[in-house]
């Protein structure tokens, strides 16, 4: 994305009435070759324009260059770093030189305990030596920042080894005494096309509170009531291949793959009133603010709050009206 384009588009979320984005530091294109030299100059450029916009940032620590990749994983960027203490050393730089931009948290990875952002396979032992590594940097660096595990995908059920449900995944970061290591959970409750209060297996927003257990009542279980859940992705797509989803109330018919932009304005209001009345939930992070493309040959690319064209979806007007 050009910078003014950017600076417009966060001055225009400010102006909705949100108060932080959040956002990737990408540990492959800031630190490509293991030499101690760290590549900043975009992100300098991003963080000045968001501090510039009034907003605060969520940051997101992920993505492994290919020298700290493992031997048996080295094509992709998503595959787990061989040596925690090596993230551990680049997130402490960049707190370091992004103490004075506002940042409301750092997120460990993203979606860890899924195969497609945690490769060969999630595994939650590999990732809370992560997070301890990066949490004891990111202290010692700045004892007053916020560090919170990367965001668990809700929809992820105990479907083999390659997705872990977020419930097990995090009761397993208890047992691997991660306890003391991070200062929030960060979750991802979509909601597989259905309001958010309605109890189905793949409803990651029922995962996290009505079930039992939840992602609340384990972390109760385990003496962390004072800690937040921190939503740091949450949204329905507009478009796809398969059958549109018009009442998300009711049962999904087969190869359902988006909603309408009704329903998906729907889900947004039963979100926003939820987080409203639910004190333990501290962010709400819509994901995203403008679809990527017009395609309809996948619904990835249109979460969007805006059409690609950069028409308002009724859900932008959902938040504008709440926010303001």
């Amino acid at each position: 994305m050009k910078q003014n384009q950017r600076i417009k588009d966060l001055h225009r979320i400010k102006n909705l009435g949100f108060s932080e984005v959040r956002f990737d530091f990408d540990w492959s294109v800031i630190e490509p070759r293991d030499n101690n030299t760290y590549l900043w100059k975009q992100y300098d450029i991003t963080m000045k324009d968001v501090k510039n916009a009034g907003l605060r940032s969520v940051v997101t620590l992920d993505r492994t260059p290919v020298w700290a990749r493992p031997l048996n994983c080295r094509y992709s960027i998503f595959c787990a770093p061989t040596n925690s203490g090596s993230f551990a050393k680049f997130a402490a730089a960049a707190v370091k030189r992004y103490q004075g931009y506002d940042v409301t948290a750092w997120e460990i990875w993203n979606e860890p305990n899924i195969v497609n952002f945690w490769k060969p396979a999630p595994n939650p032992y590999q990732y809370a030596q992560l997070l301890k590594a990066a949490y004891q940097a990111i202290k010692q660096q700045d004892p007053n920042s916020i560090v919170i595990i990367g965001g668990l995908s809700g929809n992820a059920d105990n479907a083999g080894r390659f997705y872990i449900d977020p419930r097990t995944f995090l009761s397993q970061l208890y047992s691997y005494k991660a306890k003391n290591y991070f200062n929030g959970v960060a979750y991802h409750p979509y909601t597989s096309l259905r309001l958010p209060q309605n109890i189905a297996p793949y409803n990651g927003w029922s995962k996290m509170y009505t079930t039992s257990p939840s992602i609340r009542s384990i972390m109760v279980a385990n003496g962390d009531q004072s800690k937040y859940v921190w939503i740091t992705e949450f949204g329905a797509p507009t478009s796809g291949p398969g059958t549109e989803v018009n009442n998300p109330a009711g049962q999904l018919s087969a190869g359902a793959d988006h909603v309408s932009f009704n329903a998906q304005a729907q889900i947004a209001q039963q979100a926003i009133k939820d987080t409203q009345k639910i004190k333990w939930i501290k962010d709400l992070d819509w994901y995203t603010y403008i679809d990527s493309s017009s395609t309809t040959s996948t619904a990835g690319d249109s979460y969007g709050l805006l059409q690609s064209n950069g028409n308002p979806k009724p859900v932008y007007f959902v938040f504008k009206n709440t926010l303001k």
